[in-house]
């Protein structure tokens, strides 16, 4: 057994389950929601891509998570737009934060796919206002829970809108809050996807860790010769010397309270917990529940799945957590079984990221800008893995 194995081991062992908190430890694989009520839309929504507003067809829909009860994940409405041949390789779209509204970067990338010479099929979709992430109000909230829906959305694309049965891929991408709707989906929902291209995240890896109070510094492949699905970091990796959401805790910080509703951990004055030093040890094991790199993921098989990760080596200008927390995801992955592993897999390095969150508007370590090779990439791995 690896080192990376047996300390993964160890933490599985030693995991503390919450009394009395919806947050109690769960197994993968856990049940997709399902999308009910389609119709068909006059027009599709103004924040999408110049080419699905010019030949998309757009839907709108209520997507519906009976397994884990809708007092606990609410019916959430969706709308979604399709465009592109349906014989062709597919790839579904997550923005980031709510993932209520797409952006100029998501949006450049569906042009691309779509236009010649790829001639991909696209999906994007814009969940309602409140996100995919929030389920209710109080200490029933769970965004482990909250991801049943984009996987069973992904679910949705790939049993109604995917021409399965030929060479094409069924695939995702998601940025920042995306990436961990994918990551979720293919980790805890068992989502089938050939490729999933991942940017910027997923920030929701550690959720306990980004929450403390103090400093967390985390090194990204700190021993890259060694670690083989690290590709383009600096020998000794790079160091974050703080992997926490926000380097300073404030009470209404917009972030900070937003986590703390998704994961159930609001106080009753409306203040964030997440970073609050009096409330972290009693708010731990809930956070640690919850986040996409818990060690049992390491029994769901990636092995029909090419996974490539793009987060940032250095960055000009602003710098958030999304890059080790992301890191946190894929140690864990990498930690699994090798039978078990994404094929290929590969975290990559980008350097001089645009800002944080700029993955797209830096560049490899050979010079190559941060968007040709994630596009490179999904255009060279977007097909039928057997």
């Amino acid at each position: 057994m690896t080192l990376r194995r047996l300390l993964s081991a160890l933490i599985a062992a030693l995991f503390v389950l919450t009394c009395g908190h919806a947050a109690l430890a769960q197994t993968p694989p856990l049940t997709p929601g399902t999308v009910t009520g389609v119709h068909t839309l006059t027009s599709c929504p103004s924040d999408f891509s110049s080419n699905m507003l010019a030949h998309g067809r757009c839907f709108g829909a209520t997507l519906h998570c009976a397994a884990q009860g809708v007092s606990n994940v609410p019916d959430l409405a969706l709308t979604f737009g399709v465009a592109g041949p349906s014989t062709a390789s597919t790839v579904v779209f997550f923005s980031g934060g709510p993932g209520s509204l797409s952006d100029s970067d998501i949006n450049q990338y569906v042009d691309n796919y779509y236009s010649p010479p790829n001639n991909f099929q696209v999906v994007q979709i814009d969940w309602a206002t409140t996100g995919w992430g929030f389920t209710v109000s109080g200490s029933n909230a769970n965004v482990l829970n909250a991801a049943c829906r984009p996987a069973g959305f992904l679910k949705f694309v790939h049993d109604n809108l995917f021409h399965s049965g030929t060479a094409a891929g069924m695939c995702a991408q998601g940025i920042s809050a995306g990436s961990a709707a994918v990551a979720y989906s293919l980790s805890w929902y068992g989502a089938t996807l050939d490729n999933a291209e991942l940017i910027a995240g997923p920030p929701l890896a550690d959720i306990k860790t980004g929450c403390q109070s103090s400093a967390q510094a985390v090194t990204i492949c700190p021993n890259s010769a060694s670690e083989p699905e690290c590709k383009g970091w600096p020998v000794s990796g790079t160091l974050y010397t703080d992997a926490r959401y926000e380097p300073t805790y404030s009470p209404l910080q917009p972030e900070l309270v937003q986590i703390s509703k998704d994961t159930g951990t609001l106080e009753a004055s409306g203040h964030a917990s997440c970073e609050d030093s009096t409330v972290v040890l009693q708010d731990d094991p809930i956070w640690a529940a919850q986040g996409v790199a818990q060690p049992a993921i390491q029994n769901t098989s990636l092995a029909h799945t090419a996974m490539a990760a793009w987060i940032c080596a250095s960055t000009t200008g602003t710098v958030n957590n999304s890059s080790p927390e992301g890191w946190l995801y894929y140690n864990t992955v990498a930690g699994s079984p090798a039978q078990n592993l994404p094929t290929p897999f590969a975290v990559n390095a980008i350097y001089s990221c645009a800002g944080a969150e700029g993955e797209s508007g830096g560049h490899t370590q050979n010079g190559t800008s941060g968007r040709t090779a994630i596009q490179t990439g999904m255009v060279a791995s977007c097909k039928h893995h057997p």
